[in-house]
This record gives structure tokens, sequence and C-alpha cells, in this order.
């Protein structure tokens, strides 16, 4: 099993209006799982060539901000949790959770304080290998130099290109046959929380931008080119929501 981004999450207020704009920015359709939620609400999930890519629920505590997760496939639960707290991170839950036709998965905080969530998928889990509604990882810290080490440890995520900024280096991360892995980790800017940003998978991103923009979003960075290729942008939804989205092509 390739150790990498398997499972994303989107955590908003108003689930079935996030879901509905990002399947209208994105393509794919939504259904409802058969699962329960922290926030008791319904659990959406957004497929992309019949293989769901995207969960959407509301927060667990009413009134809480829109964030999102991800999750990285281990084929040792337990062992990675065990690993992770011997190189300095904190396991959030007292012990791993189990979703019926998912998996085990826990989460984590790393030692610079980004959250991580952890699964090993069930033999009948839909996910498994590299999420394909994603196209990339970005992980912002204090120090990336220290997130190499820690990640290289824990998933034995490698460096494979590195890009001098004045703001600090732009690491490329890799992990078994993936030669970027489709990640990076870069110094936060002043202000930003450290933490990892997802950009969902489009094929041309201009399009993309501008059937956001006709469905209310706010563009607030990009387009601009990426580390390891392809261009990025970022935006705000109609509800206030942020979302990403990284493109090969313009």
């Amino acid at each position: 099993m390739q150790v990498g981004f398997t499972w994303h999450e989107l955590f908003a207020p108003q689930p079935e209006a996030a879901v509905a704009f990002l399947a209208g920015v994105c393509g794919g359709t939504v259904t409802r799982a058969p699962l329960e939620t922290p926030g008791g609400g319904p659990f959406l999930l957004l497929i992309r060539e019949r293989r769901p890519v995207l969960g959407v629920m509301q927060p667990p505590r009413p009134g809480s901000p829109s964030w999102w997760d991800g999750y990285v496939a281990v084929p040792d639960l337990d062992a990675a949790l065990e690993r992770a707290s011997a190189l300095g991170a904190r396991v959030v839950f007292d012990a791993p959770m189990t979703a019926e036709g998912w998996g085990r998965f826990s989460f984590l905080i790393d030692p610079q304080g980004a959250g991580l969530g952890v699964i090993q998928p069930s033999a009948d889990a839909a996910i498994g290998g590299p999420n394909p509604g994603v196209g990339w990882q970005e992980l912002a810290v204090d120090d990336p130099e220290a997130a190499l080490a820690f990640y290289g440890a824990l998933f034995d995520w490698r460096e494979v290109g590195r890009l001098e900024r004045p703001a600090g280096p732009c690491l490329l991360l890799g992990y078994g046959s993936e030669r970027t892995g489709r990640l990076t980790v870069v110094r936060r800017g002043e202000g930003e929380a450290a933490g990892w940003r997802y950009y969902l998978h489009v094929g041309r991103l201009d399009p993309a931008l501008a059937a956001a923009q006709e469905r209310g979003a706010t563009i607030v960075t990009g387009p601009r080119r990426v580390p390891g290729g392809g261009f990025a942008a970022v935006g705000v939804d109609p509800q206030g929501v942020d979302f990403a989205l990284h493109a090969p092509r313009r």
C-alpha cells in the first residue's frame, strides 16, 4: 500500500449547499451515505469517476467554523499511531474508530500543530489508493525541514525536489511510485495557522474558476503556477467556506 492521502472531508455549516457548489465546479454527483455523523446531519459524498472523493458533513458543534480534513492510508493503523506518538505527535482519539465499509481511523496533531487523519481501509472500502479527486496537498508550518523529518520517519515520505524562495524553501515530497506524491511543504505566512490545504483536481482551471464565480464564489488567490507542474487557485464559496483547486492546464 502506498502511504499517501486517500480520503478527504469537509465540515461545513450547510453541507448540502457546500457539496452542491463543489459538484458544480469540479464535476461529479452527490449521494448520501448511511453513516451517522458527529454533528447529527447527513454524510454527503461527492462521487467522481464512480469513486467517492469527498465527504461533506456538519461540524460536531453548532457554530463551529468550516474546515477540511485529509486522511493518509496506512497498512497498520495501530503501528502508525504508536510511531506518531514516539515522534512527538498527539493522537486525538482515545481509541481508533471504525466506520463500516471504510475502515479504522484516527486523527493526530503533528509536532508543529497541523492536524491529519490516518486510516487503515477495510478490505471492502471504496478508498485505499491516492484520491483522484484531489490534485495537490500543501502543508504550511514554521519549520519545513522538521516537517520533512517527521513525515519521513512516519510515512517514509521523501524529498524529491525543492524551490528556494525568499519566504523559505518549498519542499516537494514523494512516496512509493509517485514522483512527487502531489505534496509540498512550505513555511507558513504571518498570521496563517499551521495546517494542510487540499486542492481539488479539475481538468482546466479557468473554466472551473468561472463556474465558481457564476455560483457566487470569490477568488482569493491565483491562478498561479505550482511546484511540480500545473496551476492552482484558492477561493471562498457563497457561505464562506474555503476551497482550493488544482489543474494541469489553465
